[in-house]
């Protein structure tokens, strides 16, 4: 993995896993390097919990074609294309755009300058 996607990365999952631990009385000293290293392409992504240890144990890409949206109670729903859908919370759910990466690097090349 590229340093440009690796800390592009880090600066969306870090504060994402350490908000979730915070709000529910968990100490946020988390090392998530081996997280960051698994996310090897943009996309849209699961984060795995342990929720007896309130721990992250995993993050797997959700691969196919999948129209995701914000449900009425909060949580975001998976759908496939076979019309099968899944509920995540949004401590579960990630996306990591093109978009969002493009305007991480040129504001990045920005504060270079300035």
């Amino acid at each position: 993995m590229n340093k440009d996607l690796y800390n592009f990365v880090k600066s969306k999952l870090e504060p994402k896993i350490k908000l979730h631990l915070k709000m529910n009385g968990k100490s946020d000293k988390v090392d998530l390097s081996y997280l960051i290293e698994k996310v090897v392409e943009l996309g849209q992504y699961e984060i795995i919990w342990n929720y007896d240890l309130d721990k992250v144990i995993g993050i797997k890409q959700i691969y196919g074609f999948c129209n995701v949206e914000l449900h009425i109670n909060g949580r975001y729903r998976v759908v496939d294309k076979n019309g099968s859908s899944k509920l995540l919370y949004s401590s579960e759910f990630i996306e990591f755009s093109l978009k969002e990466f493009r305007e991480y690097k040129l504001n990045k090349i920005l504060h270079i300058k300035n």
